[in-house]
């Protein structure tokens, strides 16, 4: 009994221990420099519209004269094929 006891409590301190390292080894890998003026400012696809916000923030303080928006997977061909408007998110992230 004392020895499930003892292994039950290694256990479940393995446990708390793999899931706070889960949960914030993120935070360790985040490096936050500074922003300095850059050739061109580049805004991956996906978390519309975060994304085209910030590099629209970055842009119009200065920091660039070029932004480069990458295209994303689009299913515009599949949609127009079934006849369903979709401008996409191409079209939205050169709004922004």
């Amino acid at each position: 009994m004392r020895r499930r006891l003892i292994a039950g409590g290694i256990f479940v301190v393995i446990v708390v221990m793999a899931a706070t390292l889960f949960f914030f080894v993120g935070t360790w890998l985040v490096v936050e420099d500074p922003l300095v003026h850059a050739d061109v400012i580049v805004v991956l696809s996906g978390r519309l519209p975060e994304r085209a916000v910030e590099a629209a923030r970055v842009y119009k303080a200065g920091y660039s004269d070029l932004v480069w928006i990458s295209p994303p997977v689009s299913p515009v061909d599949d949609l127009k094929a079934m006849k369903i408007s979709y401008l996409g998110e191409d079209f939205i992230m050169r709004k922004f």
